[in-house]
């Protein structure tokens, strides 16, 4: 389960495991942003609460600032990229 307040030794390691976790929910989700600071995931549907936001401090340390579930129907996932590629 993946949560708010888990740390990560680099952006990259959360976002390898963020990544797993959603899709072995077969959920699919977009990029906001993904850089050496941040990694912030939404939902395709604009109507739906699901936010991931991770964050690299000042002190180096990685972790998971939000984790907003999705609120949207299962259809909406339905032949998305992501998931058809598991």
């Amino acid at each position: 389960m993946v949560q708010v307040s888990d740390t990560f030794d680099s952006i990259h390691d959360a976002r390898e495991v963020i990544k797993a976790y959603i899709l072995t929910q077969a959920e699919s989700y977009k990029t906001i942003a993904s850089d050496k600071r941040r990694y912030i995931l939404a939902c395709k549907d604009a109507d739906c609460g699901f936010k991931v936001r991770v964050w690299k401090s000042s002190k180096d340390i990685v972790s998971i600032m939000e984790f907003n579930l999705h609120t949207c129907s299962l259809v909406t996932h339905y032949k998305m990229k992501q998931t058809s590629l598991v």
